[in-house]
């Protein structure tokens, strides 16, 4: 996941890419007036926010991710009480260098990030071609197997 905050009392976007993962990932848009380093919050009004427009870019080495712009071009959200705006899915490869752009109202920030890979599902397992790799291939026979860390092979289930 990744949150992105834009807070209008500060002229400020804050990112968060600290819990992205490979594959399927929710970016998500969140705008309050109030700032998150005030003391008490109470005393600011309410978290009325303008957006004329925000631009999401998320590109890797290769350009490969297309832009996300919110709301549609020639429509402003005037004001909101609601502190997420909006979000949307973008799927990230292991091992990729991400740059995430992001402008709100002519405010401008980014953030570089390397997409971690899944948990390695056993010691013996290798990284090859952007996947956990067994060290001895799955059976094709039809029948069902499990993975025996103990004999570095397939068991049947």
């Amino acid at each position: 996941m990744i949150v992105i905050t834009y807070y209008r009392a500060l002229s400020a976007i804050e990112i968060d890419a600290s819990e992205v993962r490979a594959g399927e990932n929710e970016v998500a848009v969140n705008a309050t007036g109030r700032s998150a380093f005030d003391p008490d919050p109470e005393k600011l009004p309410n978290d009325l926010v303008e957006l004329s427009g925000c631009i999401i870019s998320v590109a890797d080495l290769d350009g490969k991710f297309p832009t996300i712009s919110y709301p549609s071009t020639g429509i402003s959200l005037l004001n909101s009480d609601q502190f997420l705006l909006f979000s949307a899915n973008i799927v990230l490869i292991p091992d990729d260098v991400v740059r995430l752009s992001v402008t709100i109202n002519n405010l401008s920030s980014s953030a570089v990030f390397a997409v971690p890979r899944p948990a390695k599902p056993y010691p013996s397992w290798s990284w090859i071609d952007g996947q956990w790799t067994p060290p001895a291939p799955y059976p094709n026979d039809g029948g069902r197997y499990s993975w025996d860390e103990s004999s570095l092979g397939w068991g049947p289930v």
